[in-house]
């Protein structure tokens, strides 16, 4: 008998280096093995993590984010005009399914509003500064004044989602986040990790100091995990490397408020994937005092690494986390946050959290049970 035809699926995305981009690269990789992919992309994306070697055709489209108010008013009035041209492109290829994901010049995407095939749109979260404190979003004037601007935003994120065929959210605090803010039902695939990637060894030996990943914006809350470190009694009290894009005037301000602490705090901006495996190896604790993470895959990486997490309760990070095994989820407390960092990083326990960290991961969380519930769920959307 022949062989039966490929699925054809087209993939979407304008999305920035981080975890999304992840996400993307790990399920391509994966999927490319059963379906027929092709990308199309914007030029404005990312080139970390590139998709081409794993689809038959790359597309990129042409597009000038600007910045500012310019970048606003282009994403209103130019950009829906190549995402229509992409979608007439993608229409003309008789796809039998698209994937779509984010374009952070709005999050939601403007192509769902003209694809003809079934569109299954991987959101990760809405345009959350529009239904969080303005404190932890845009603490400062010009932040405010910009997010009032960006208004309209708001209206194209919400009418772009709901033109999605289905949604697929990242945790089960995601699941119904997205099914509150835009009003449709949403199903839940969880993200994964890859255990070759992300290794342990015990020939790099643990070094004194916790790593927090993440812009170097209150919304990741690296000042709440500064002045917890700061309430570690000093004999125990590790140093602070954290990693992420520095935004000069928040970067002055977690220096000031680590010495305040008196907590040695390193600030790298810019990292090679070889440094951060190793970073994530040789630290104690993984530790996020990130608001409402809607899942976090830094978790997921540093458990496979042997390196146990402590995160924040509220939002998606904490849905990987066994409580005293791999980690601790605390309240929004910086003395309950010194007393459970305190525990994991004890020499006598450390060793000993890290390897049920990188156990409980490698059984629980794979991309390739991610794999297996996008399938399922493809198949459904395209009768196969």
């Amino acid at each position: 008998m022949p062989k039966s035809k490929k699925i054809k699926v087209a993939i979407f995305h304008n999305l920035p280096r981080g975890g999304a981009k992840r996400y993307l690269y790990e399920i391509t990789k994966r999927l490319r093995k059963k379906y027929d992919i092709d990308e199309y992309k914007l030029n404005t994306s990312s080139s970390y993590l590139d998709l081409s070697r794993f689809v038959k055709t790359s597309k990129s489209y042409a597009y000038r984010g600007g910045k500012g108010v310019e970048a606003l008013v282009r994403s209103i009035v130019t950009l829906p005009k190549v995402h229509k041209k992409i979608a007439k492109d993608i229409n003309r290829g008789r796809y039998d399914l698209i994937i779509t994901n984010h374009d952070y010049f709005t999050k939601s995407p403007y192509i769902h509003q003209y694809l003809e095939a079934p569109c299954l749109y991987i959101c990760h979260e809405p345009q959350r500064e529009f239904y969080e404190k303005s404190s932890i979003h845009s603490p400062r004037i010009k932040e405010k004044i910009m997010n009032i601007l960006r208004l309209p935003i708001k209206h194209i994120d919400i009418t772009n989602a709901r033109a999605a065929d289905e949604i697929i959210a990242n945790s089960k605090y995601s699941k119904t986040y997205l099914k509150n803010v835009y009003g449709v039902k949403t199903n839940l695939v969880y993200p994964g990790v890859d255990n070759k990637n992300f290794t342990y060894s015990n020939k790099i030996k643990k070094e004194n100091f916790v790593l927090a990943i993440g812009s170097l914006m209150p919304v990741k809350g690296h000042d709440f995990v500064i002045r917890s470190l700061g309430r570690v009694k000093e004999k125990y009290r590790p140093s602070l490397v954290i990693v992420g894009s520095a935004n000069s005037y928040y970067k002055k301000r977690l220096i000031r408020l680590a010495k305040t602490n008196n907590v040695r705090c390193k600030i790298l901006s810019k990292v090679t994937d070889r440094q951060i495996k190793k970073l994530y190896m040789s630290s104690l604790a993984y530790v996020s005092g990130a608001h409402k993470e809607p899942f976090g895959l830094c978790v997921l990486e540093a458990m496979s690494s042997g390196t146990p997490a402590i995160v924040i309760e509220g939002g998606g990070a904490g849905e990987q986390i066994i409580k005293g095994v791999n980690g601790f989820v605390v309240k929004r407390d910086e003395n309950e946050f010194a007393s459970k960092l305190t525990i994991v990083i004890k020499t006598e326990n450390n060793n000993n959290f890290g390897v049920k960290a990188r156990n409980s991961i490698n059984k629980n969380w794979t991309w390739e049970q991610t794999i297996d519930s996008l399938d399922k769920i493809i198949k459904r959307k395209t009768k196969s």
